[in-house]
């Protein structure tokens, strides 16, 4: 089965704001650790794995909106993650 978009314009924000707000929580989780540790408990690599995982998903939301055409399993592989992270 082949897949097109049919709003671009409006994926290419939901990427890009895909990405915005997964990177600021990425970097906030990557410096903050200590303080995130006490504040909620949480094991430091847990935080940083999460921070990882996060950021991974804002540098795969930014090679998306950067694409003229974005590849279709690679939005699907970020829409299905994003799901499952969630």
């Amino acid at each position: 089965m082949k897949y097109h978009v049919r709003n671009l314009p409006l994926l290419k924000k939901i990427l890009w704001a895909d990405c915005l707000l997964g990177g600021v929580t990425a970097i906030i989780g990557l410096l903050w650790c200590p303080i995130l540790m006490a504040l909620f408990g949480v094991p430091g690599n847990v935080l940083f794995l999460i921070a990882c995982i996060t950021l991974l998903y804002a540098l795969t939301a930014l090679s998306l909106a950067l694409q003229t055409s974005p590849k279709i399993p690679l939005l699907r592989a970020l829409i299905c993650a994003n799901w499952i992270w969630a």
